[in-house]
């Protein structure tokens, strides 16, 4: 049920974004709990509400109290049990200050039977990990596990499941990589559409191709993969090996929004501003 519960809370960040009350309240248990007692959220609105209508009133104070504001969602994380996580950023600007406020929150969310029954807010990530007894260590890496997934069905060649787990806006970026060896000309590729025929071409070039996932390393918003690449060429029968070349996935809201190709590893690491 976990994934499913993740799910959930997904479809009710989407349902909010396109301003659908009707799916957000039936996202919600009737009787849902609303606790702000943690941020300052519960300074401005009260803070804690139970129902439908606490809620409803509750949201009403909270945007009232905005000219604009936008939220974007960063995360959506497995907290087990019934529980899940989310990371967003609120960007605002007060109605009657006209200040400029930027503010990253955390909630924790429980859910059964497909209803949000509870929803508790944080100041940080860290403090509403340790309300569930987890860490950033302890967490499920699921940024990881997409592209894991983007690879298992790139080796099944599963080309629909591979662009579900692309945005639909993604930029593949193979300016610094070996591709240019097969691909001359354009390096950089937006949108599904560019991506399908770059990868048509590109295994077409191949009688014989291999790709082996020899590392996933977790970098927060981004994933770097190394890969070995083993194939022979269709029209001039040249065997080519290409060890350690790698990846930097950065992904948003569970799709990939872009990746850029490196030669190495060491490269990889360095752009992203990690090292061994």
């Amino acid at each position: 049920m976990s994934q499913e519960n993740v799910e959930v809370v997904r479809g009710l960040y989407a349902a909010a974004a396109r301003r659908d009350n009707a799916a957000v309240y039936a996202i919600y248990a009737d009787d849902i709990e609303w606790d702000a007692t943690r941020t300052e959220r519960g300074a401005v609105t009260g803070q804690m509400v139970h129902g439908h209508a606490g809620l409803q009133g509750w949201l009403r104070e909270w945007y009232g109290a905005w000219e604009n504001i936008d939220d974007n969602l960063e995360e959506v994380l497995d907290a087990g049990d019934d529980e899940v996580l989310s990371v967003m950023t609120q960007r605002g600007r007060g109605r009657v200050s006209g200040a400029e406020v930027e503010d990253r929150l955390a909630t924790i969310w429980t859910v059964r039977e497909g209803r949000i029954i509870r929803a508790v807010w944080f100041p940080s990530k860290a403090e509403a990990l340790e309300a569930v007894g987890l860490s950033e260590e302890s967490m499920p890496q699921e940024n990881v596990e997409i592209v894991r997934r983007v690879y298992d069905a790139a080796a099944r060649r599963d080309a629909a499941t591979v662009l579900a787990l692309y945005d639909p806006d993604i930029q593949w970026d193979g300016s610094r990589s070996r591709w240019a060896e097969v691909l001359p000309g354009r390096q950089i590729w937006r949108g599904h559409a560019e991506l399908r025929a770059t990868f048509r071409a590109y295994y077409e070039a191949w009688d014989d191709l291999e790709d082996t996932l020899e590392e996933l390393i977790d970098a927060g918003d981004r994933v770097i993969s190394v890969t070995n690449t083993r194939a022979r060429g269709r029209s001039s029968g040249v065997e080519v090996e290409w060890n350690g070349q790698a990846g930097v996935w950065t992904i948003r809201e569970g799709r990939v929004i872009q990746v850029t190709w490196f030669p190495t590893r060491e490269e990889a690491l360095e752009a992203v501003g990690r090292s061994e």
